[in-house]
């Protein structure tokens, strides 16, 4: 609103008191009060207000006017006036400040304006007021004069190294269509502009336009104004920016993933730094790039923006467990950048395995390396008889092992100490037992990771040959008419055996009695073993016996022998009473109580090692002496 506009309300109420402070001619009226009292009051003298006349508006320029006009109120007493204006064909919407008194007589009233707009039509008339009355003149219009438009520079924004934005300028047309263009250029003039947006701008109100300026170059300083024109003339406002160093583009995040046997991708941001750029990614299985496979980037080129935009290659048809370099090159009119790396394609373990080794009747121990490739592995010999392996398909099966056993699981990490694992692994010597004496067994390293599953070669071996025990029958001792003591000899081979006697009074036997092993009778896997018998025998009887062993390889009899009792002198009884035997001690059913020696282990394994095939002996009695060396005695101190 222009100052003409303001404090309307205030001048009027001025006026008005003004008026009602400066009344000449008054009426007395006297009252008559209850009392006797009298009120005396002055009341004005009121006369009919005449129209103001309104007259030209003089002094008109593009933002300033003087209104005028006639005001002769032909009243007792003094008057006052203003003007009211404004731009939407009335004259009750604004009113001016200024405000002057009359005395009855006609007087020029006047009232200069300021800030209007230009090229615009204003209604005016003049308003004469007295004692809260008013009355209006005739409506007249003026237009201002036209004007140059104004403008401001703005700012320059989103600068980069070859473009930047006007924008926050602003033009006010004065009412006239006004074209607006922007010129730039490190001096000025330079001949170099560009339109405004909008490029044109209307009314009288001041309005925002922007301009974009591009094709600029990299690290300079630019000058710039902005340049409004209408019917008038014209009006510039100037301003500076200076663009960015241009740059190569920038990489970022190379990473790997879905790395397999096979293929592998690799990702990557890249930022073009405000230039088209166009990127690649370069793969050898050598560092110095010799023979190398280019790959185009999908979105190449990229805009050329100001952002980090993600890319990614997919790389196939790869060779399993093979190093491969590859670089990423992203390039744009500044110069290019590069990102290299290399990564290993994984694989299917590798597993290599020996020969069977420390073979027993029921067990055996093998040893295997595993080679990971770059991923967790788990890894087992698998092992099954010969019968269940030909069952299985033998060779051809896909897996010939599935229905045996195997031993226990051992796991090789894809990685060590940071560094990815393609490097032979031992797995120990696992033991494959429970094994049946005298069998031959098939046995693979199996090892398995993500890429798949491995077996070893296929290799054999074949248990120890059972081993029953070995009785023998000895003779019988302390025989008397009543009584006797067994006796006989074991060989237990090493394994927890069963012990005792056959008895009877015929060569048929009949009956068992647990045999006792004689206390320190043991020599190596042999015991003396003895059985008491009285003092319920028959005298002058004879009586067969002989010793028997049993253990998980077998049974072993000795040779049946006899014995005759003593006779009484007296009559001679024509039939035995029943035969009762003696309690015995519990029967035995362990190996010797004393563990064996170093010494007895080393002969029992040298005895089987001295079975085997003559190229297999001088390994198994290393092996032997290794396992159980002989203990030297330690010199005492004197």
């Amino acid at each position: 609103m222009s100052k003409a506009r303001q404090n309307t309300g205030s001048g009027r109420r001025w006026m008005q008191a003004g008026i009602l402070r400066r009344v000449s001619a008054l009426t007395v009226v006297v009252v008559a009060l209850a009392g006797g009292s009298t009120l005396v009051a002055a009341a004005p003298a009121f006369a009919a207000l005449e129209t103001p006349t309104t007259e030209a508006a003089s002094a008109i320029t593009s933002s300033s006017a003087t209104l005028n006009g006639l005001v002769n109120p032909k009243v007792s007493g003094t008057a006052g006036y203003h003007f009211g204006y404004s731009k939407n064909g009335n004259c009750e919407e604004a009113a001016t400040q200024e405000e002057a008194e009359a005395t009855g007589k006609e007087i020029k009233a006047t009232a200069p304006l300021s800030e209007l707009e230009g090229n615009t039509e204003y209604t005016f008339c003049v308003v004469a007021t007295h004692a809260g009355e008013t009355a209006t003149g005739a409506a007249l219009s003026f237009t201002t004069l036209k004007a140059k438009p104004t403008v401001t520079d703005g700012e320059a924004t989103n600068v980069t190294p070859f473009a930047a934005l006007i924008v926050n300028a602003v033009v006010n047309p004065e009412n006239e269509k006004t074209s607006c263009v922007v010129e730039y250029g490190e001096t000025l003039p330079s001949g170099k502009s560009v339109k405004c947006e909008p490029p044109t701008v209307e009314g009288t109100e001041p309005q925002g336009v922007s301009a974009a300026i591009t094709g600029l170059e990299s690290g300079k300083t630019y000058h710039y104004r902005v340049v409004a024109k209408n019917g008038t003339g014209e009006e510039k406002a100037e301003g500076e920016f200076t663009t960015l160093v241009a740059e190569r583009p920038s990489l970022e995040g190379v990473q790997t993933s879905n790395l397999n046997s096979t293929s592998i991708t690799i990702a990557a941001q890249i930022n073009p730094d405000y230039q088209q750029t166009s990127y690649k990614l370069e793969y050898a299985t050598n560092n110095a790039f010799t023979g190398a496979t280019t790959v185009v980037g999908a979105r190449s080129p990229l805009p050329a923006e100001f952002n980090f935009i993600p890319v990614s290659f997919t790389l196939s048809g790869l060779r399993p467990r093979t190093i491969y370099y590859y670089r990423l090159v992203a390039e744009n009119g500044t110069g290019e950048s590069k990102a290299e790396g290399e990564f290993t394609t994984r694989a299917t373990p590798i597993v290599t395995e020996g020969a069977a080794q420390n073979v027993t009747q029921t067990m055996a121990e093998a040893a295997g390396t595993v080679n990971p490739g770059g991923l967790r592995t788990i890894a087992y010999i698998a092992f099954i008889s010969q019968e269940g392996y030909e069952a299985a398909g033998g060779a051809a099966a896909a897996n010939p092992y599935a229905g045996g056993r195997s031993t226990p699981i051992v796991t090789i990490e894809k990685s060590t100490n940071e560094v990815e694992n393609y490097e032979a692994h031992g797995i120990g010597t696992p033991q494959m037992r429970e094994l049946t004496p005298g069998t031959t067994y098939h046995y693979a390293v199996v090892a398995t990771n993500a890429e798949g599953t491995t077996f070893g070669p296929d290799m054999t071996f074949t248990t120890a040959p059972a081993t029953p025990p070995l009785a023998v029958t000895g003779g019988p001792v302390s025989v008397t008419q009543t009584s006797a003591t067994l006796t006989g000899t074991i060989d237990t081979q090493g394994l927890q055996t069963t012990m005792s006697f056959e008895f009877g009074n015929t060569p048929a036997l009949g009956s068992t009695e647990s045999a006792a092993i004689v206390p320190g009778s043991e020599s190596g896997t042999t015991v003396v073993i003895s059985s008491s018998f009285g003092p319920y025998l028959q005298p002058g009887t004879t009586y067969y016996f002989r010793a028997v062993a049993s253990n998980a390889d077998g049974v072993s009899y000795g040779a049946v022998l006899s014995f005759t009792t003593g006779t009484f002198p007296g009559p001679v009884l024509t039939s035995p009473p029943p035969l009762t035997p003696t309690p015995v001690s519990p029967t035995k059913t362990t190996q010797p109580k004393k563990a064996l020696t170093n010494a007895q282990k080393l002969a029992k394994a040298l005895k089987a090692c001295a079975k085997k095939p003559k190229s297999k002996r001088a390994a198994c009695k290393r092996q032997a002496h290794k396992k159980y060396p002989k203990k030297t005695k330690k010199k005492k101190k004197k």
